[in-house]
């Protein structure tokens, strides 16, 4: 009767924040297991439920018929009074008097005073203005503790939701967040399932934020790596002990790395595959830490070495003042890595313009060969889609600054300028469209 994704929302409710963020996929039981709930408290309630959405005229169709058709099932109509007309909108519970009521954003009348509610559902949470939030959080009064449960799908990790409410340090501690995805719904049929993985082929996005329920990333009009399609360039990538590991650190705030090789492609030669990445979040990430961890999946391998030219600058916290490819040299040898070079360590990095061109131009080059691993390398698949250009025909570092994103994606740049520019060089006709 319950599912996975039940459990974890009453995990969430128990918290006892003010708000809870049910989110993720499709087929993950969100909808079904909240009105569950709803169901299980009203029959207990102290105070009465409303349920909200941003169009009154889809309360009928979804919310309403989804509680009345859970209780039937559950055998308990008759202890239920339901009502749906202009005026009175209400499912009651006749032992106790307590009721769950609807109403819509558009309604402003039924918004006016909302006293009494202690809890608050708001299905398609993501189609409700920030506007729309403040105002139902600010009119919400009870006698009891409140608490406001959203459910949504995750279209756009822009969305006021994460950015405003999830990531906002003006709400930590009255936050808590609930993803699931189909895998969380044990009553899910091997057809739907097979429907869904089916969009990993066919529509990036769609896969990330309807399959994975990860928050959707919004294709900017002028992307900076404008050659990259997710629905050809990532996938799976299997790493290969016999061959050199690529190793391209970024310290830009935090400390990231790429792992890739060089594997055989489809047409003959060899094409880079990004296996793996580090991103360490948080300012001051470790990375004797880091080194320690590659140490141990890479130190048999041949391993080479790359990144950002700001590491050549000393560190004053450190002994020595002791600049980045110092430590990360140290570390490796305190390791016992063996095998290790250092000659693509670059003394100055390229131009945003220039490491645009190269970039593009070397995946353009090896079409559908070049692959980024999808589950391993997911905040590179990210970097990758939503970093854009300026009106210089660069990097964009301002809003990658703004929203702090891009860090691992200046891992892949650094990669394909230092340790492929011998290749792009080769491509006579980009040399000449390059003069």
């Amino acid at each position: 009767m319950f599912t996975t994704a039940y459990r974890k929302l009453r995990a969430a409710i128990q918290k006892a924040t003010r708000f809870v963020i049910f989110f993720g996929a499709a087929d993950s039981s969100k909808s079904y297991s909240a009105h569950q709930d709803l169901v299980l408290d009203l029959m207990t309630a102290k105070d009465d439920i409303l349920v909200v959405r941003k169009n009154s005229a889809h309360i009928r169709e979804s919310c309403y018929k989804l509680l009345k058709s859970i209780i039937v099932a559950w055998g308990l109509a008759s202890s239920f009074d339901f009502f749906y007309s202009s005026d009175k909108r209400e499912i009651v519970y006749k032992e106790t008097g307590r009721k769950i009521a609807f109403t819509g954003i558009n309604d402003p009348e039924s918004l006016k005073s909302i006293f009494g509610f202690y809890r608050l559902l708001i299905e398609e949470a993501n189609q409700l203005d920030w506007e729309d939030f403040l105002e139902l959080n600010r009119r919400l009064r009870s006698n009891q503790s409140i608490q406001i449960i959203m459910l949504l799908n995750p279209v756009s990790e822009q969305h006021w939701i994460k950015a405003r409410l999830i990531d906002n340090p003006a709400y930590s501690g009255d936050v808590t967040s609930c993803h699931v995805t189909y895998h969380d719904n044990e009553y899910i049929t091997r057809e739907r399932v097979a429907e869904l993985e089916r969009l990993k082929e066919v529509d990036e996005y769609q896969y990330r934020v309807y399959v994975l329920g990860l928050w959707g990333i919004i294709k900017p009009e002028n992307p900076f790596f404008h050659k990259i399609d997710p629905n050809r360039h990532f996938g799976k990538v299997i790493y290969d002990p016999k061959l050199p590991v690529y190793l391209a650190f970024d310290f830009n705030k935090v400390n990231s790395v790429t792992v890739r090789q060089k594997q055989p492609g489809k047409s003959g030669g060899l094409v880079p595959r990004f296996l793996k990445e580090i991103h360490k979040g948080g300012e001051g990430a470790d990375l004797e830490e880091i080194c320690k961890e590659l140490s141990f999946d890479y130190g048999r391998n041949m391993i080479l070495v790359t990144g950002d030219a700001s590491g050549n600058q000393g560190r004053s916290e450190t002994k020595g003042n002791r600049t980045a490819w110092m430590l990360i040299k140290g570390y490796f040898r305190d390791n016992n890595v063996s095998f290790i070079n250092y000659d693509a360590v670059p003394s100055s990095n390229p131009s945003h313009t220039e490491s645009r061109f190269v970039c593009n131009a070397l995946v353009h080059h090896w079409k559908d060969d070049f692959l980024i691993d999808r589950d391993n390398c997911p905040t590179l698949c990210a970097d990758v889609i939503k970093m854009k250009t300026n009106t210089d025909g660069g990097l964009d570092k301002k809003d990658c600054d703004k929203y702090n994103y891009g860090h691992v994606g200046d891992c892949g740049r650094y990669d394909l300028c230092n340790f492929e520019y011998t290749t792009f060089k080769n491509l006579g006709h980009y040399q000449k469209k390059a003069a």
